[in-house]
């Protein structure tokens, strides 16, 4: 009967049945049924078993039966309970384990021959199914015998710490029992939670928490987090191989809490923890304290905090270091290599977590951005580049290279001070042709362009635009006049030139230049040329010492108009040569001082003082194996690499005067009232692409403004600002 597939038998209606035949009915169903849980049914017949149940039913002795099968059962289940109350802890388990499978055998049967009660009379009557009704009946007569559960629950939690000590253990046995718990659950009762999770999850707490405090003790870092590691990975296991699937979140949750909550401060600031761990590059270890971090959120605060402070005392150690501050190329290779440290260790170690990928651009945005150092170095670093290295250098290495150094500037925030130090060197090189490429300059001014927007390289653009615009007019000049001269024509607003009066032209000079002028003009009506001969260059053809030796002189403008005089006089002095050419600017003595250096005059004074009385003379024993001469400028210092961010150059200040007043300005013209705060806030938001600007410098170009009557304070509400139209 055992192996036959249930169906449904069809039945004629049978005759009214009496109290006394019911119960006869029963007693032998009961007898049949006492049988299948004795495993004696192959003699039994189901069609019979099915019908007499079947009758019951249908003669409205339901009652009886549903009762009867209740007692039944449930004296099974006593023969059970009693024969493992004599069961030894370790049989217990097996003996309980092998009950439980006969017994869901036996009641799959009867819920067979019983299909018909199951499908009617339980219906009607709300009452749990035959199958249900047998695992509620085990759970009361077995299970909450509590010397029967303390035994399951004691050998359960004793397996298992004997498996966290290293023991074999009966996997299977304990798989099965964990699943006679789970199924003998239902929405009132968790046998597995009250007889064995509680108790298991206590245990565990327990346990680990001595377990670490050992480990914290007498370990490193390093090993505290391996055995963690190992630990989660051990539980992760035990419960898919034998406790249930829900467990795993309990049990995981209290290793996170003792193993990294309770010791993540500890951790963090060992010998051998975070720090050490950055400062070796031990990405392995890292990467582990991370994800082990990441099980409990708000510890990953610790690791960034150190992450942090490392970086920023990192970063103000290189801008300290005194070879870096003489050597602006070393401190940009510094700080690359310390954000490429940085950048592995984000990518291999904190899965480019967004908190880690914060607080590392954070860190580096607070020590770059304590002086203009990095904004000054950058520049020099980037002309370095652009004058030598990048000769014979491949495309993508030199791509390379300047998207490092782009990354660096995304942590300068007054990009301003930025640019105007790139505009200097940028300008000294196109205008000396010291570029190495035109077409390097124009992709880093891409890359700045990607970056900050069109707004931000106008200038840099237009600078550009005018070398090659040059170009093409001297093409033109030459072409037309036969003349060789080449002028450079610069559009005033993109240049960082300073204004200096220009000087007197030497004659040879002043012709040419007025042709270029009146040929320029003639094709741009309505333009105007300044010369700056501050910034010109010449080559001149001389015969120098006192063997008249020929020699070509690549000098700058000022240098040539000196050198020109000595065709006419043998000494001039120094105030003699300023009044012949009309020269105010401070820096004609270097040019003077160069053609000195190079030995092609001489001075009467000793030393670099040039005073109004110092005379010049053609230097009589000069000697040099060149034909082409170089006449340098002497040095000066290049411009002041500020201490502080409060130290700009005079010209970011200007620069920045300006552009705050108009933000304000455009703010006032379409809100036309605002108060105080909320004019600061949306300056700042306008101008940030920028530079930061500090509220006392936005609110001293307000008191500016209103001095000058294009804004006025609210006469009730002083903190209120009005447009003045």
């Amino acid at each position: 009967m055992a192996n036959r597939k249930p169906f449904m038998p069809s039945f004629r209606m049978t005759m009214n049945m009496s109290q006394t035949q019911a119960q006869e009915v029963w007693s032998s169903l009961d007898s049949s049924i006492q049988k299948i849980f004795l495993f004696e049914a192959s003699s039994l017949s189901f069609e019979e078993l099915y019908r007499k149940g079947y009758d019951l039913v249908i003669q409205k002795y339901g009652d009886l039966l549903y009762n009867g099968l209740s007692n039944s059962v449930r004296y099974q289940c006593k023969l059970i309970s009693d024969k493992l109350s004599t069961q030894s802890d370790t049989a217990l388990l097996e003996t309980m384990n092998e009950s439980w499978k006969n017994y869901k055998k036996a009641m799959e049967m009867v819920k067979d021959i019983l299909m018909y009660m199951d499908r009617n009379y339980v219906k009607q009557k709300n009452v749990q199914p035959v199958f249900e009704l047998g695992f509620t009946i085990f759970y009361e007569e077995v299970l909450k015998d509590s010397l029967v559960s303390k035994k399951v629950s004691d050998y359960m939690l004793e397996s298992i710490q004997k498996e966290r000590n290293g023991e074999v253990i009966e996997r299977f046995l304990l798989k099965n029992i964990t699943s006679m718990l789970v199924e003998l659950g239902n929405n009132y009762r968790s046998p597995y939670k009250s007889i064995f999770e509680e108790r298991f999850l206590e245990e565990t707490r327990r346990y680990y928490e001595t377990e670490a405090q050992e480990l914290i003790s007498g370990n490193s870092c390093t090993e505290f987090l391996r055995k963690a590691e190992a630990r989660l990975r051990e539980e992760k296991e035990r419960v898919q191989l034998y406790l249930s699937e829900p467990t795993e979140t309990l049990v995981l949750s209290i290793l996170d809490s003792v193993f990294i909550e309770s010791y993540s401060n500890v951790l963090i600031g060992m010998d051998t923890g975070c720090e050490r761990m950055i400062r070796n590059q031990q990405i392995d270890d890292l990467r582990r304290l991370y994800q082990l971090f990441s099980r409990v959120p708000e510890t990953l605060r610790e690791i960034s905090n150190c992450v942090g402070n490392f970086i920023q005392k990192e970063g103000k150690a290189i801008l300290a270091e005194n070879t870096h501050k003489k050597s602006p190329l070393e401190l940009v290779n510094s700080l690359l290599n310390l954000r490429e440290t940085f950048h592995d260790i984000l990518n291999n170690a904190f899965n480019r977590g967004s908190m880690m990928e914060t607080v590392m651009k954070i860190s580096f945005e607070n020590f770059i951005n304590e002086s203009t150092r990095t904004a000054m170095a950058l520049t020099l670093y980037l002309d370095n580049l652009m004058r030598k290295e990048i000769r014979g250098m491949r495309e993508e290495v030199l791509e390379q290279k300047l998207s490092q150094v782009v990354i660096l500037f995304r942590f300068i925030s007054d990009k301003d001070v930025f640019e105007n130090f790139y505009r200097h060197y940028l300008s000294k090189r196109l205008l000396q042709n010291r570029s190495q490429s035109e077409d390097a300059e124009k992709l880093f001014i891409t890359k700045l362009k990607t970056e900050c927007g069109s707004h931000f390289t106008s200038k840099l653009e237009g600078m550009i635009n005018d070398m090659q615009l040059s170009k093409s007019s001297n093409e033109e000049y030459q072409k037309a006049e036969e003349r060789n001269i080449e002028v450079s024509v610069l559009t005033e607003a993109f240049w960082p030139t300073e204004q200096v009066t220009p000087m007197l032209l030497p004659q040879e000079v002043s012709y040419e230049a007025e042709r270029f002028r009146r040929f320029y003009l003639a094709k741009h009506n309505g333009r105007r040329l300044t010369w700056k001969t501050s910034m010109g260059t010449a080559e001149v053809r001389a015969m120098l010492g006192d063997n008249w030796n020929r020699h070509e002189l690549h000098v700058t403008t000022y240098q040539m108009a000196v050198v020109l005089l000595f065709n006419e006089r043998e000494f001039l002095s120094f105030e003699e040569i300023l009044k012949v050419y009309n020269i105010n600017d401070s820096e004609f003595h270097r040019h003077v001082l160069g053609l000195v250096k190079s030995q092609i005059i001489c001075k009467s004074t000793e030393g670099k003082e040039i005073k109004n009385c110092t005379e010049f003379f053609l230097n009589p024993s000069f000697r040099s194996k060149l034909y082409r001469i170089k006449v340098p400028i002497l040095a000066s210092k290049e411009p002041e690499i500020a201490a502080s961010k409060e130290e700009m150059p005079e010209m970011v200040i200007e620069d920045r005067k300006h552009m705050i007043e108009a933000s304000i300005v455009k703010v006032m013209k379409s809100r036309r009232q605002i108060d105080h705060s909320s004019l600061l806030s949306e300056v700042i938001r306008l101008i940030s692409w920028r530079f930061v600007p500090a509220p006392k410098l936005i609110k001293n170009r307000i008191e500016s403004l209103i001095e000058r009557e294009y804004l006025e304070r609210d006469s009730n509400t002083p903190n209120i600002y009005k447009y003045i139209v």
